[in-house]
């Protein structure tokens, strides 16, 4: 197979096979990037707290030790936070999923205490999405919920997909005509100029 079309059906079915999540982080960034009242819901969440009473496990290490507790209570999302308090007889776990944050805090003699659940809107969710790598825990263990560990390949196969994007859209453009390929160098020169210019203003002006 020639290049050129074998290069088309991989910038054609690219996109289109990670068209929902490049759509997701691109809806995503552009909330983050602004406080709009339409998305800034968090006064809405929905908050309970219940009573509960579990058996605080003693084996294994911080991450495998709130996946025990979170197991009890038929729980699953990211591990943010395990700390443990034995001069204070106290535990704390807390864990979150797109739209979910779960705080845990236990006794650590009886396994009593209570666990608050908080529950947010669909836009975030997509917050969540965006920022869900599960490198932003207090633990060691990152990445500690499997899931996490999937959108994780899909933030990093979009993030290649771009760039391959970009690269056989470039390849494409210089193997049209000569005045597209003028215009196609302009556009990228100029585009390339104020992207550079802005990242000198940020870091080094």
């Amino acid at each position: 197979m020639r290049l050129e079309p074998l290069l088309k059906k991989i910038h054609i079915y690219l996109g289109l096979i990670l068209i929902v999540p490049l759509i997701i982080f691109a809806v995503s960034g552009f909330i983050l990037n602004h406080r709009w009242p339409l998305w800034e819901t968090w006064e809405q969440r929905v908050e309970t707290v219940e009573q509960i009473e579990i058996e605080v496990p003693q084996a294994g290490n911080s991450a495998e030790k709130a996946k025990a507790i979170l197991a009890q209570l038929g729980l699953k999302g990211e591990i943010s936070l395990f700390v443990h308090e034995p001069e204070n007889n106290k535990l704390r776990v807390m864990a979150h999923r797109p739209g979910h944050i779960y705080d845990i805090n236990l006794e650590l003699g009886s396994g009593s205490g209570s666990l608050k659940r908080t529950r947010t809107d669909g836009w975030f969710v997509l917050r969540d999405l965006h920022k869900l790598a599960g490198l932003h825990s207090g633990l060691k263990e990152k990445k500690n919920w499997g899931w996490t560990l999937v959108w994780s390949a899909v933030m990093d196969l979009s993030a290649l997909a771009m760039l391959v994007l970009v690269a056989t859209g470039a390849y494409l453009m210089v193997k049209r005509n000569r005045k597209i390929i003028s215009y196609g160098v302009l556009v990228m020169a100029a585009g390339g100029a104020v992207s550079l210019w802005i990242v000198l203003m940020l870091s080094v002006f």
